[in-house]
């Protein structure tokens, strides 16, 4: 039985399946993110931009500068994500530009929703506690930003801006990752009759 199953479906195959399901997760996080929903989808995403934005705001708390705590998280994590997603795609490696439009784009679309909530404070917020190891109060790093720099009643439009440009940044890097896998698979990928 398992012969006969590996002799119907190879490598390739299996390769095309795969690369299917990670296309449908790609386009799943763009539009789940896009339309401001959560779900297990984003997990992977949403996790590892978490740790490194607090990462941000650990390093930014030397300052004793509340506005330049509040605006390290938001650096450290496009700084990070942005460098991540250049090597990925350097590397050459075949679910590479896919990967990155999807984390690029959930990044700014999630940063933008992030923004525009400054003035409502609807989105819940989470923090990892202070330097000294104490439960802290979480605080919505936007809202210190706009409020310092007078921008807070124009916090939707900019934040909704900015998650149209998450969606700018994914949609052509999607197409090109896609164009740039089908032009290289479609000559290697033959499925057995």
């Amino acid at each position: 039985m398992a012969e006969d199953i590996q002799g119907k479906v190879g490598f390739k195959e299996f390769k095309a399946i795969t690369l299917a399901f990670f296309v449908a997760w790609v386009i799943a996080v763009i539009v789940i993110s896009a339309l401001g929903a959560q779900s297990w989808v984003l997990a992977p995403l949403a996790g590892f931009n978490f740790l490194i934005h607090e990462l941000g705001h650990s390093l930014g708390r030397f300052s004793g500068l509340n506005i330049l705590e509040a605006l390290a998280g938001t650096f450290i994590e496009l700084v990070v994500v942005i460098s991540f997603c250049i090597w990925l795609t350097n590397q050459r490696l075949a679910y590479a530009h896919l990967f990155s439009s999807a984390w690029l784009g959930y990044t700014f679309i999630h940063l933008g929703n992030y923004m525009a909530d400054a003035s409502a404070q609807q989105l819940p917020l989470y923090t990892l506690g202070s330097v000294k190891g104490a439960i802290t109060q979480p605080i919505h790093d936007w809202q210190i930003i706009f409020s310092d720099f007078g921008l807070i009643d124009k916090a939707e439009t900019i934040g909704r801006t900015v998650a149209v440009f998450g969606v700018i940044i994914a949609v052509p890097l999607l197409i090109l990752g896609l164009r740039l896998l089908s032009v290289k698979t479609a000559s290697k990928l033959t499925i057995k009759s």
